[in-house]
Order: C-alpha cells, then structure tokens, then sequence
C-alpha cells in the first residue's frame, strides 16, 4: 500500500483471496488492522465468495491488482471476467504458495468502461522507489499525528514525546507501527522490502 500511496492513487482497496481455505483468526486479525484504512475485500475466485461485490467496485474504473507472486491475482482477473481465462499456476508443495505465472501486463475489459490490468507478482520491492521525504506520511491512519511531536524533525522511531507513538495500540494498531519501523530499517540499511 506504500507504493500506491506514495504515488498518491486515491482510491486503494485490499483484497484477500483465498478467504476459503485460509486461517480464519489470520484473515480476522488483517481485516481488523486495515478495514478502518482502506476498503477490503475477502473474497475466494474458487468459490465465487465475494466475487460479485468486487465486480461492483470495478465498474466504470481501470484496476491494477499488484500483489507478491502467487496469492491469486489472475484467478480473480478470471473470476471477475467470467471467462477470460488467464494462466494460472498449483500451488507449490516446498513452499506453499501459488506460483509466479504471469510474466506480463495486460490490459483486460471486463465490461463497458471497465477494465483490469493484471500485473506479474513481486516477491520484494526496492524502497529507493518510494516518492516521498518522510514515510510517515504514507500510513492514512498516522498522518492526524505527525505533528506535534517534541521534535520537529521527529522520525516516529527512538525520540522522546513522539505524539505518533503515543497513538500506538490506541488509534495506530501496533502492526502497523511495526511495519513502518521495519520499511525505515530497510530504507535506512537499503535492503529491498
């Protein structure tokens, strides 16, 4: 969600495939973090779960489904598509995952003024990509608290008197404080996220 946000795409919603077989605490827990944040979405393209409801949201848009390699983005394109059949993949026995199988972009109508570009998965992305000063500012839910801090140039990390830290577990869930502290260690160390 960084990335979209960091190239300011206003409407972003998440999808979790596979709602049907997957650890419903797990799936719980996601949609807890994130449903104040962004629209989401629980949807299974095997079952047809949800499926509809997306279809609803396409309607009159152009959506890019990103995502890492193998969670099922072409067999949403082929779900919400009825018919359009994309090359999908089993999922690996070693690592249990979906593989990596679309290997282009593609451009997809789904009905009149609706379209879908399906993209290949990415298993890591580069943070030196990230068009923006201060990553704080790519989190919806931290931005109410970025001012105010003791220090001007405060980096919501180690400083004392932070007003972002003091939301943490009240209006800022800890997984997301989490993760905005792991991304400043790899843009700090330039490891790819």
């Amino acid at each position: 969600m960084i990335f979209a946000e960091s190239r300011n795409i206003p409407d972003i919603h998440i999808v979790i495939n596979k709602c049907d077989i997957g650890d419903v605490s797990v799936i719980d827990r996601v949609y807890k973090i994130y449903e104040s944040i962004y629209r989401v979405h629980c949807v299974s393209a095997e079952s047809g779960r949800g499926i509809q409801e997306l279809k609803n949201e396409l309607k009159d848009r152009v959506t890019v489904l990103a995502g890492p390699s193998g969670v099922g983005k072409s067999t949403i394109v082929n779900a919400v598509t009825e018919g359009r059949r994309m090359e999908t993949g089993e999922v690996s026995r070693k690592i249990k995952r979906g593989r990596h199988t679309t290997r282009h972009v593609e451009l997809l109508e789904v009905f009149p003024n609706t379209y879908i570009v399906d993209s290949p998965g990415f298993t890591s992305l580069d943070p030196s990509l990230l068009e923006c000063e201060n990553p704080a500012e790519l989190f919806r839910e931290f931005k109410p608290y970025l001012e105010g801090c003791r220090f001007r140039d405060c980096r919501h990390l180690d400083e004392p008197d932070c007003r972002l830290k003091e939301q943490v577990g009240v209006n800022i869930s800890p997984e997301r404080y989490n993760r905005y502290k792991r991304i400043m260690k790899e843009i700090k160390d330039g490891v790819k996220l």
